[in-house]
């Protein structure tokens, strides 16, 4: 691009997109500030990068991605692609994919945006992406690689897809093209569904009953029908190779466990109880803690607001693109909160992060209408105060330094030092993680020349390494851990031991 048509296209940018482009500045800076020394790296981000490389060292792809830790069902195998190309560009570091999971939270703040100025107004998605540049959650999220952290940016695409959609009926098909994306992130994202679902019933209604309109739109749901189908195809092929693992978990979740059902409730009347009161506390979950964190001083005056501002704009709204854009947004927030007021169990943050911009949406609407309301010189005192309440109790411990990583990465290096180039080797790691695996560990040391055994193949271990990290057990080789009670000898060959780091202790067989 030539200079003069550089300076040409910047000045026929409005103000807001240049407010827009230094709130995004900012929220890179918050999202990739010394993540190597706040990086959480734990067995499930370990676990991952071990999967992932193996699919370009070895070319062994894969067909279902990480498993669920409520229901023991896979999900689809679409984050450990968008994990390989990062991986393989910082391989041995993991860093490359945290990295790319920053950069795309980054691109979601001015996404959302975009999407905001053009359903509703500039203002709204201005102050829209603001919520979200400093959303507790979304930065939160943003600091590590995990499959649910791509689901804030999937979900703005969804929304706007389904607003186009009320009056395109070509633009379903996008919207299939993200609800496959997102429900691999986490399966509470099937909720997503339900609101399309729900948009698409409605836009039964808008469509014309013109012959071409109704083919139109006929065509569009199938071939919409057809790429969600096609997006669970391999699912279904790892389920024809493995007696139906994922259907055996789908069906045990709807009725021997108690994830979606109480079964604590006798009547119909304490289900009902039971299910109001869980719609209160997701209500104060979604709409305050999920982007401003535990304020409960603060939730039911926001509640409030939000409620009166929804209201007011349900009833003011007479463009039927602005109905239709209230609409979309209430689908997706109204569904989000009823679906997950039947889930039984805790609901933490990931689980729900596809919510973040639906809310930071709802928190713009509600400030646009306030300052509307306000006299202008109003304003700029209304905004500092929002700024200073969330710099005062904006939680800083995301960015806090402990160095996970690094100690993660020294221990690694400290094991494959005291090993012999002829063991081979499981690990157990004793850590308040309960991962016994040591799944982090041992990606660091698979990067190694000596690699730990992979079980799955049928490799037998002669050594036994196990990483303290508790230091709560003197004679660690009589912990009932599985892989400690099979090993053959339970004399200690070789200890290590690390002051401030994990304990090393090396068992070998006579």
């Amino acid at each position: 691009m030539k200079f003069s048509t550089l300076v040409q296209f910047l000045k026929s940018k409005p103000w807001h997109w240049y407010l827009a482009i230094v709130i995004t500045l900012i929220a890179g800076f918050i999202r990739f500030y010394r993540i190597p020394h706040t990086l959480m790296f734990l067995g499930d981000q370990g676990r991952d990068a071990i999967i992932v490389a193996r699919i370009f060292k070895e070319f062994d792809p894969v067909l279902i991605g990480p498993v669920t830790s409520v229901g023991n069902m896979y999900l689809g195998p679409l984050y450990y692609y968008f994990m390989m190309p990062f991986l393989w560009l910082s391989y041995p570091s993991p860093l490359g994919p945290v990295y790319a999971v920053a950069l795309f939270s980054t691109l979601s703040i001015f996404l959302l945006y975009s999407v905001g100025k053009k359903m509703f107004s500039p203002v709204t998605g201005l102050l829209s992406a603001f919520f979200m540049a400093f959303s507790y959650s979304a930065v939160e999220l943003s600091r590590f690689s995990w499959n649910p952290n791509l689901a804030p940016l999937l979900s703005i695409l969804m929304i706007y897809h389904c607003w186009k959609a009320l009056k395109q009926p070509k633009y379903w098909l996008w919207v299939a093209v993200w609800f496959s994306a997102i429900i691999q992130l986490h399966y509470l994202t099937l909720l997503t569904g339900a609101s399309a679902g729900l948009l698409w019933i409605y836009s039964t209604f808008l469509t014309k009953k013109e012959k071409k309109d109704i083919k139109k739109f006929v065509t569009s749901s199938l071939l919409s029908l057809l790429i969600v189908l096609l997006s669970l195809s391999p699912l279904v092929l790892f389920d024809l190779r493995h007696s139906g693992i994922n259907y055996l978990a789908i069906q045990s979740m709807f009725t021997k466990e108690e994830i979606f059902v109480d079964k604590q409730a006798n009547t119909f009347s304490q289900t009902a109880n039971r299910y109001l009161t869980n719609v209160k506390s997701r209500s104060s979950t979604i709409l305050v803690n999920l982007n401003l964190g535990s304020q409960q001083k603060l939730g039911m005056l926001l509640l409030g607001i939000i409620f009166i501002t929804l209201i007011f704009l349900i009833i003011k709204k007479k463009k039927q693109e602005h109905q239709n854009a209230l609409l979309v947004l209430l689908s997706f927030l109204i569904v989000g909160i009823m679906g997950t007021a039947a889930y039984q169990h805790s609901l933490f943050t990931h689980y729900i992060a596809y919510l973040i911009p639906v809310v930071c949406l709802v928190y713009a609407l509600s400030l646009r209408l306030i300052i509307k309301t306000l006299k202008k010189w109003s304003i700029p005192i209304l905004l500092a105060v929002a700024v200073g309440y969330l710099v005062i109790n904006y939680p800083l411990w995301p960015l806090k330094p402990h160095n996970l990583f690094f100690n993660t990465k020294q221990i690694s290096a400290q094991v494959a030092n005291l090993l012999n180039e002829d063991d081979r080797y499981e690990i157990v790691l004793l850590s308040e993680t309960n991962d016994h695996h040591g799944q982090s560990y041992r990606y660091f040391l698979s990067t190694t020349n000596n690699p730990p055994i992979v079980r799955d193949k049928g490799e037998i271990p002669n050594t036994l390494v196990i990483i303290d990290e508790e230091k709560k057990v003197e004679d660690v080789a009589q912990i009932p851990i599985y892989d400690i009670v099979v090993f053959p000898s339970k004399e200690i060959d070789l200890f290590f031991e690390n002051k401030d780091l994990a304990n090393i202790y090396i068992l070998r067989k006579e």
